[in-house]
């Protein structure tokens, strides 16, 4: 709700500027013509801060040209020139303009972010790490050290259920920080949770750093792929699993500020994986010298590179709850329809006119988000139970 609160700002801020010619009283307040530079710095702060969607976009579109239209007006003020006249042409466009702030606001307001209660009882905390790939990640020790990237660590207050945080990966259509709904909602079962964006991954041709802007020039390549090439599926598939092998050394470091969980971290890994991430985990575990980890993943039907073996468990998006047997599986494959954009993070909640436009729907109320927590949450405490009753000892 806060880019929501930012984009309306914004509006508000660019009113003064179109309602003045009509308006005797504010015609003689030239300082007005200073609106649409705070509100297009406004706009660069907000993306800057939460990356890109369709309607940031719109938001950043309306203030270029509010702006653009506002230069004579802001040469009067700045060069100290005392009138200014309002025409019958400049009138009209004005009006023009009134209809498309009108018009950007009301979408804005309908395509809003999904209201989702969340439990008040989960922490999150955000923690800057600074290195490479290459020569490894560690949190920053100062202020104004240069970051890598961004690890996020959700947990519940009082004791948590397992010893082995659950190590989150998202797609390459999704940042971290947009599947924090899911994440927390997961954390709200008992889990420590934590996932990472880092800088230097890289999905496209192109380099790019921020991973909100990164991940939605990757949703975009489906529909410019002229304009933002992606990289061959294969090779994001190794990016993720870079990712999620610079997580796991992360936390098996020691130094991220993980609660400890009353089973001593004697547990399997645990692995929550969406979309094509689910086959970089799955390398991941393969290779993991960690045995018998644990991994669930929410994918598309028909995603490529699974396991299909004996201990593997597959069931419907939708079709009912996990069952008592589940932990004895050290893979829980939840196939879902196109629609439900699997891979996508939370975008149907926090940016619903996108998720239109990639084929989906809005997730009302989070209830997605919600029944993928809770069959993940289901799952790891029962592998948990199974590993704590001996049955899963050599």
């Amino acid at each position: 709700m806060d880019v929501l609160t930012g984009e309306l700002l914004v509006f508000v801020l660019l009113a003064p500027m179109v309602l003045r010619p009509f308006s005797v009283k504010i015609q003689g307040v030239q300082s007005i013509a200073v609106l649409p530079v705070i509100a297009l710095i406004c706009v660069l702060l907000i993306i800057a801060g939460n990356g890109l969607s369709v309607l940031l976009l719109l938001t950043a579109a309306v203030s270029l040209v509010f702006f653009l239209s506002s230069i004579p007006s802001l040469y009067r003020f700045i060069s100290g020139i005392p009138t200014e006249w309002f025409g019958p042409g400049w009138k009209i466009y004005a009006v023009f303009l009134i209809l498309v702030l009108g018009a950007s606001a009301g979408v804005v307001w309908i395509y809003r972010p999904e209201a989702v209660p969340l439990p008040a009882d989960v922490t999150e905390l955000t923690v800057p790490v600074t290195g490479s790939f290459q020569s490894g990640f560690s949190t920053a020790r100062n202020m104004g050290e240069r970051t890598s990237g961004t690890v996020y660590i959700w947990y519940r207050a009082g004791e948590t259920v397992s010893g082995t945080p659950v190590l989150y990966l998202p797609d390459a259509g999704a940042s971290m920080a947009e599947c924090r709904v899911t994440a927390r909602l997961l954390a709200s079962e008992g889990f420590v949770v934590i996932g990472a964006d880092f800088n230097q991954s890289r999905y496209l041709e192109q380099e790019i750093s921020h991973p909100a802007v990164r991940s939605f020039c990757f949703r975009l390549s489906g529909g410019l792929p002229w304009f933002f090439l992606p990289l061959p599926e294969d090779a994001i598939i190794r990016e993720k699993t870079r990712e999620l092998t610079a997580l796991a050394e992360l936390v098996e470091s020691g130094g991220l500020p993980v609660p400890a969980g009353d089973g001593g971290g004697s547990g399997p890994l645990l692995l929550f994986a969406e979309g094509h991430a689910a086959a970089a985990a799955e390398a991941f575990r393969l290779l993991s010298p960690r045995e018998r980890s644990s991994a669930f993943y929410l994918v598309t039907e028909g995603e490529p590179g699974l396991p299909e073996s004996e201990q593997t468990m597959r069931i419907r998006f939708g079709s009912g709850g996990i069952a008592s047997w589940a932990g004895l599986f050290e893979t829980v494959i939840v196939e879902g329809t196109p629609g439900q954009l699997f891979g996508f993070g939370n975008i149907g909640i926090l940016q619903p006119l996108d998720a239109l436009l990639l084929g989906g729907k809005p997730d009302r109320e989070g209830q997605q988000a919600l029944m993928a927590a809770s069959l993940a949450g289901r799952y790891f405490l029962r592998r948990d139970m199974f590993f704590r009753s001996g049955s899963g000892s050599e």
